[in-house]
Parts: C-alpha cells; sequence; structure tokens
C-alpha cells in the first residue's frame, strides 16, 4: 500500500512541478447490485464502491500536453491493486495531426475511447462486457503502450484517423514479463470515422497483432502454446447531440484468432445503448449486449476455467445475453444517479436478473 501511495504523490508532484497549467479531477462511483438466480434458487448481493479514479492533464507548453489517469481499487481475485490506465504525452504538430506517446486507450471503436473509469461521464453503471479489463474476464486488449498518429474532423466530412502501433498482446500489453522473452512483433490499430452531421459519427476500426508460440498473452499466467494472428474489427454508429432528446451508440466487435495448428477461433458481440431525454435531468435508456465466444480456444482458459478437454461441439460456443432498461437522473454535470434493472442470460441455461444502482460523482 505505500508502494501505491508512493506511485500517486510522486506522478501528482511531477504534473505540479513541470505542467503550466495543471488540472486535478477525482471520480468514485459507489453503488449497489442485488442479483437473483431462479434457476440455483439464490440471491446475491454486493456493495460496489472501491473504485476511484485521479485524473489529471497539464499544458506543458502549447504544442505538448500530458495526461495521466489512476485507478486505485479492488480485485475481487486479486484484492487491492493499483493501475495506471493512461499515461501519455500529446505533441501537436499542426492542424490534423498530433503525435502520442505512453499508455493508451486502444483506439476501438467508440465505447472504448470515450468511456473510461470515471463513470459519471458512462451513460450507464457497467462497461460493456467485451471492453471490461482483462482481469476482470474482458476478452479484448482495451489498452496499451505504444505511439499513436491521429487528426480530427478534416473536411466537410469531419474526417478523424487514428493510428497505433502499440506492444500487443505478445508482451503482456507492455507491462510486465523477461524483457529477453519479448519478440520484435507490435500490434498495429486504426480508427477511421466521418461526422456528416453534427452528433452523428460512422466509425470502422481493426487491430492486427502476431505472437510466436511461448510469447506471453494478456494473462500473466499464461503463454500462447501456439503461433497466433490475431485480427479485431469494429463497426459503430454513434449519434450523441446535446440538442436532440434521442442519444444512440451501437457498436460491433470481433476477434479471430488465427492458430497455426489449432486453426480458427472468433469472438463476436454487439452493444446497443438508446437514450432519451425526457428533461435536462431526466434520461431513460436502454443498454443491451451480445456476447459470443468459442470455449475451446486456449486464449481464454483463465476466463473460463474449462478443461478443453472436456469440451463436446454441443459446448464449445457460449452466449451471454444481457439487457438492462434504466435510468439517469443528472444532478449537475458532476454528480448523476443511474438505476437499472438487468437481465442476464448466459451459458445457455442460466438465467439472473435484480436490480443495480450507481451514484457517480466528480469532484
Amino acid at each position: 500500500m505505500k508502494k501505491i501511495y508512493f506511485t500517486l504523490l510522486f506522478t501528482v508532484q511531477t504534473f505540479l512541478i513541470f505542467g503550466q497549467e495543471t488540472k486535478l479531477n477525482f471520480y468514485a462511483q459507489p453503488g449497489f447490485d442485488l442479483l437473483h438466480s431462479p434457476s440455483n434458487k439464490d440471491v446475491g448481493a454486493l456493495f460496489r464502491g472501491a473504485q476511484f479514479i485521479a485524473y489529471i492533464t497539464s499544458n506543458i507548453s502549447e504544442r505538448l500536453t500530458a495526461a495521466v489517469e489512476l485507478h486505485p481499487h479492488v480485485n475481487f481475485k486479486n484484492g487491492p491493486e493499483f493501475e495506471i490506465e493512461r499515461l501519455f504525452l500529446k505533441y501537436y504538430v499542426q492542424d490534423y495531426f498530433s503525435i502520442r506517446a505512453g499508455r493508451m486507450y486502444m483506439p476501438l471503436g467508440f465505447w472504448n475511447q470515450n468511456y473510461n473509469f470515471a463513470y459519471v461521464m458512462i451513460p450507464v453503471i457497467h462497461r460493456p462486457n467485451i471492453l471490461q479489463p482483462i482481469h476482470d474476464d474482458g476478452f479484448v486488449n482495451t489498452r496499451d503502450i505504444g505511439v499513436q498518429f491521429e487528426g480530427n474532423d478534416i473536411g466537410s466530412l469531419r474526417f478523424s484517423y487514428k493510428a497505433m502501433i502499440s506492444n500487443g498482446l505478445g508482451k503482456n500489453g507492455g507491462l510486465g514479463g523477461n524483457f529477453r522473452s519479448f519478440d520484435t512483433h507490435f500490434a498495429y490499430t486504426t480508427n477511421l470515422s466521418i461526422q456528416p452531421f453534427d452528433g452523428l459519427r460512422f466509425i470502422v476500426s481493426g487491430i492486427y497483432n502476431f505472437s510466436d508460440a511461448g510469447d506471453p498473452s494478456q494473462f500473466s499466467s499464461a503463454k500462447f502454446a501456439d503461433e497466433i494472428q490475431q485480427i479485431a474489427y469494429n463497426g459503430s454508429v454513434v449519434y450523441l447531440n446535446s440538442d436532440s432528446k434521442f442519444e444512440l451508440i451501437a457498436e460491433y466487435i470481433s476477434t479471430i484468432n488465427s492458430y497455426k495448428n489449432l486453426g480458427n477461433k472468433s469472438i463476436y458481440s454487439g452493444i446497443l445503448y438508446t437514450g432519451f431525454k425526457v428533461s435536462d435531468k431526466v434520461i431513460p435508456y436502454l443498454f443491451s449486449e451480445f456476447t459470443k465466444f468459442d470455449m475451446t480456444d486456449p486464449l481464454f482458459m483463465p476466463i473460463t476455467g474449462v478443461d478443453l478437454s472436456t469440451v463436446n461441439d454441443d459446448l464449445a460456443f457460449q452466449s451471454n445475453l444481457k439487457v438492462s432498461p434504466g435510468v439517469r437522473y443528472r444532478l449537475n454535470t458532476n454528480a448523476v444517479l443511474k438505476f437499472e434493472y438487468n437481465f442476464y442470460t448466459f451459458d445457455k441455461e442460466k438465467f439472473v436478473h435484480g436490480p443495480s444502482t450507481q451514484f457517480a460523482i466528480g469532484f
């Protein structure tokens, strides 16, 4: 714990010393879940509140800016943890061309780039399943260390691009491992979008990643048993206009893992959010997501816990569906109350339902 405090203090002091204009914001999001499983005839209750975000931005010069997102939290599997979600420098070169370097969210789709762990900014209570952090059973490497080139709102169609070169899965996301076991491969991510009307954006993006057998995966306890080419691709339609009552975020994300000896294994997910502003303060919404994945993929064994020798064709693919009607009440721009009633179906035969609440606040 002393190491956590020292890291936090050192990071904050560094920005305060070198930044000409530094802003420090804190975010918290306590909440409560009550879920009922009819098949098991049991009820689970959970208070959520062990997450905290410190977000620091600094204008070092007219062209150079810096940002860091710190995330102390309690993980159900590993206990207290401290993560640096983002830590990067951004240099403005000229109109429509800037460079970022450091640890960033990979430019995959819309949700992963725009809705981080400051939940006062997120329209729903939980991040989509496929975009959960790896240690919380997520399937996609959502953050990485590398360099990103970008430009925004070019021309009448307001074309934007992002191109990122990063460490990739074969280097454990750049977070650790023995450097002597690192290969020379990188991950390549591209994100292209247009905004033909105010608030309406169309996005396509993708990731290419190659790893050799024996390279460390995103799980510290697992290595790739086979040579793998991983391709993730995305399509998004987003409509968020402050002058409109209607809100829409629709995303499709798919990953194909092509193994040299095991063949292709795939996962795909659809995310849909719709909201309607009854007033400036009250916004009813509906969130749903569907994920289907191949349980015979050895990359996901740390998530599924499945003994691959026991998986037959009937169990090879598993699907998870979540539907959550909800409502947000905006006390102000930095304080939001959320209520949802969640319906989950998973593992083909299991059904769970129950309410969730959240008070997301920034200060």
